[in-house]
């Protein structure tokens, strides 16, 4: 007996492609191409004829073929070739350009409307990869068999954590800074730490804003990792300055002044003290004299044009409030209490309710076509006293966050509830499942709706919809949630709460 071994093989593209599972027949001594296209068979010395076939390739057929003890002989197929053609999208639906597609050794790259494709491919199973910087790649196996092979890739975007801590110009950290990159914000720890997510690649402009600091604007790149960038904040300075004068003899030299116990000046000749680099806040001003020590004196104390008179013996001490804004007022004070009131006391902080506005405006109109990155929404509910007054919005503390290749909302926390008695729902919803209220009216699978528990739970929806969930966390009775793609807000679902006798 002898040996008879090759390869099943054809041609495309001036390429070499072996064909597995190809049947070789030699004079009724059968075998079969491996993965490779590699076949081996024994059969008797001497002359052969070859048949070697597989769908949908035509069937080869050699004549006088001699085999003596070993035999290298491959047997070239021919058959058709297809086309093989795909769209490269985002999750959220939009065409991504100059995305990489390699089909094994062969190379495309997506245009303006995310295509790509290769033609004159052999049937067989081929391994397709999709990549582009920023985004995680995709493999997809296919089995290339008929004609116009059409693929849609979905590519998922690569984002990022960028957090620090931000200090003042001593070293020490602070709480409560708004820190913002883009529509992504956080507000610093007691440790003055902040964390945003999700961010993409590239640089990006990063601010830090406390009320009586100056606002920080940098830029922070981040390069295919979470980052780190502590920030430092310088807290605004004012100067402070006066004159003393006396009823009779005018203005007043060498009188001492001090400011809260620590800072010394003397007045000129002209009856003039100043002070730097004083922040804003309760601060005390002290004066005193050798010259007029038992006597009543009259000063005049100018702070930036805001004029107060005062009736002073020595050491008298006065109290004086810097506020947070340009101007330093002197203003004569008798407690520590501030002496003025926010327009927005009832109604919260005002940057939260522009937030509120945005929010609804800007996203839930668009059913969220447009929104690439995550926005998280922290609204505060105040202490409102709702005597004399009909009724109020309520506004609730949730996050966007990206799940499931769907955008959807995250409960984060709860800063207020609701008896059940005190609630009117606008737009009734007419679905109940379990411990949510579904709003209906936007079309919403209630399939799509997952029961909130205990600890955070989510609930997609590409159309918004409106829920009352009955924990949160063990602390809270009344999770509310308005969340709509209606562009008027009377025709948006909406809570109605009213006071209570």
């Amino acid at each position: 007996m002898g040996t008879l071994i090759g390869k099943v093989y054809q041609q495309s593209r001036g390429l070499t492609y072996y064909i597995p599972d190809a049947k070789v027949n030699v004079d009724g001594y059968v075998t079969y191409s491996d993965s490779t296209g590699r076949f081996e068979i024994e059969v008797p010395k001497g002359e052969h004829s070859i048949t070697c076939g597989k769908q949908p390739f035509d069937t080869t057929f050699i004549s006088k073929v001699t085999v003596n003890d070993y035999r290298a002989y491959n047997l070239l197929m021919t058959g058709p070739t297809f086309s093989v053609a795909g769209t490269v999208t985002d999750t959220s639906g939009n065409k991504i350009e100059g995305a990489v597609a390699l089909l094994e050794h062969l190379r495309d790259t997506s245009d303006t409307d995310g295509y790509f494709f290769f033609d004159s491919i052999p049937t067989g199973f081929w391994e397709l990869q999709v990549m582009k910087d920023d985004y995680y790649f995709i493999t997809e196996s296919l089995e290339i068999n008929f004609a116009n092979n059409i693929s849609l890739i979905q590519l998922t975007q690569k984002y990022f954590t960028v957090s620090g801590v931000v200090y003042d110009t001593l070293g020490s950290p602070i709480e409560s800074v708004l820190v913002e990159l883009g529509n992504i914000y956080a507000y610093t720890n007691s440790l003055g730490k902040y964390e945003l997510h999700p961010i993409e690649n590239g640089e990006h402009e990063i601010r830090a804003e406390l009320a009586d600091y100056y606002i920080l604007v940098d830029s922070v790149e981040v390069n295919g990792s979470d980052t780190q960038s502590n920030l430092f904040i310088v807290r605004k300075s004012y100067s402070v300055s006066g004159t003393v004068a006396h009823q009779v003899d005018g203005f007043l030299s060498d009188i001492e002044v001090v400011l809260d116990s620590s800072l010394y000046d003397t007045t000129d000749n002209n009856g003039n003290f100043s002070f730097e680099y004083i922040f804003s806040g309760d601060h005390q001003l002290e004066f005193s004299s050798n010259v007029y020590n038992n006597e009543i004196q009259w000063f005049s104390i100018e702070f930036n044009n805001y004029e107060t008179s005062i009736i002073m013996k020595k050491n008298y001490i006065d109290t004086l409030w810097i506020e947070n804004d340009a101007s330093v007022r002197y203003v004569r004070r008798i407690d520590s209490t501030s002496n003025y009131t926010s327009d927005d006391e009832n109604l919260g902080n005002r940057e939260y309710l522009e937030i509120e506005k945005y929010y609804f405006q800007d996203f839930w109109n668009n059913n969220f076509t447009i929104i690439e990155t995550t926005q998280q929404i922290f609204m505060q509910l105040p202490e409102v006293d709702y005597s004399g007054v009909d009724s109020a919005m309520i506004i609730i503390n949730a996050s966007w966050f990206y799940y499931d290749d769907r955008f959807s909302i995250l409960i984060t926390e709860v800063l207020e509830s609701w008896d059940e008695n005190s609630i009117t729902w606008a737009n009734q919803p007419n679905v109940t499942s379990e411990n949510l209220l579904v709003n209906p009216e936007i079309n919403v699978d209630s399939e799509w709706v997952i029961n909130l528990s205990e600890n955070s739970q989510y609930f997609d929806s590409p159309h918004g919809i409106m829920l009352r969930a009955t924990s949160c966390y063990g602390v809270c009775s009344n999770v509310l949630v308005v969340a709509s793609s209606e562009s008027s807000i009377e025709n948006r679902p909406h809570i109605l709460v009213y006071r209570s006798e």
